[in-house]
């Protein structure tokens, strides 16, 4: 932990603005979390202002924001510390997914039901997730779970793992069994039957 604590704290600290001479490449392609860690703190710096810009989303403000470029070093320097032999630009596909992941986590979270049928999943903020089916026989069929970056929801029975995409007031869940899709449930929770066995 130590060696993750000095590449957060050399990555925080190369925020500045570096000049460099004319001609100068740095071959972000090749260069390892380690080679990236233990840059010159000017190298540093030009390298975070380019992935802030690689980053950039279209329809963004054209800006620099210098608290997003100190988190953006903070997050690769944790990364690289723990993982020193990675490519810089997998740590950096890595490290901004994260915030994709929570994304994908905030538009699942909710009471979900298939169709006319008695099947309810529930996701929470958390991440955790149970599942409730009632058969036509009154069997209940009951699993918890958990939400697993980027997209899957995973069983600990039954159901094993499924790929969870956000449709527009929908999810739909892939997995073992096939593709359903879940709509919000408006009763906010499934019945009293579907507590835990």
């Amino acid at each position: 932990m130590k060696r993750v604590g000095v590449a957060v704290t050399a990555i925080a600290l190369a925020i500045s603005a570096p000049a460099f001479a004319a001609g100068q490449t740095i071959p972000l392609a090749t260069m390892t979390c380690k080679q990236f860690v233990d840059s010159p703190r000017d190298t540093i710096g030009v390298i975070l202002t380019w992935m802030m810009g690689y980053l950039q989303d279209e329809d963004e403000p054209a800006e620099l924001n210098f608290s997003k470029m100190e988190d953006l070093g903070k997050k690769l320097g944790t990364y690289c510390g723990q993982n020193p032999t990675h490519g810089v630009m997998r740590a950096l596909d890595k490290v901004s997914d994260a915030d994709d992941d929570s994304d994908v986590l905030k538009s699942v979270v909710g009471v979900w039901t298939f169709g006319e049928k008695q099947v309810w999943i529930v996701v929470r903020p958390d991440g955790s997730a149970t599942q409730c089916r009632i058969a036509p026989d009154g069997s209940v069929y009951f699993s918890k779970g958990a939400f697993r970056a980027p997209n899957i929801l995973a069983w600990e029975k039954i159901w094993g793992d499924d790929q969870v995409v956000r449709e527009k007031d929908a999810i739909k869940l892939t997995g073992k069994f096939g593709s359903f899709s879940y709509k919000r449930d408006d009763g906010d929770r499934p019945p009293a039957r579907c507590a835990a066995t």
